[in-house]
């Protein structure tokens, strides 16, 4: 059966006159406007507002598990309800009332 090689012989020998192209890393550049004179590329970044929102998650307080906890469990209780309302109506009517 017949194998296919890359630019290498098998056994890792090298392919007479083959040599790998390596140039020196430039930067790149292109014609201006006007097609005569070059000038540097830039590369830019656009950060969306998905990824800024999510970034500002590093600078969000930790979280208080105990707390979290208890409000949970006051809100089962019925009386909590009550307050919730309580709170609430007297909001809308230092506010809209």
């Amino acid at each position: 059966m017949n194998e296919i090689n890359g630019p290498s012989a098998p056994h890792g020998g090298n392919v007479s006159g083959i040599r790998p192209s390596v140039s020196p890393r430039t930067p790149s550049t292109r014609p201006t406007e006007s097609g005569s004179d070059l000038q540097k590329a830039s590369d830019n970044v656009r950060i969306s507002g998905d990824a800024r929102a999510l970034s500002g998650l590093r600078e969000l307080p930790e979280v208080r598990t105990e707390r979290v906890n208890q409000v949970a469990k006051d809100i089962q209780d019925p009386a909590y309800m009550e307050k919730f309302e309580s709170a609430l109506m007297k909001m809308l009517d230092e506010n809209w009332g």
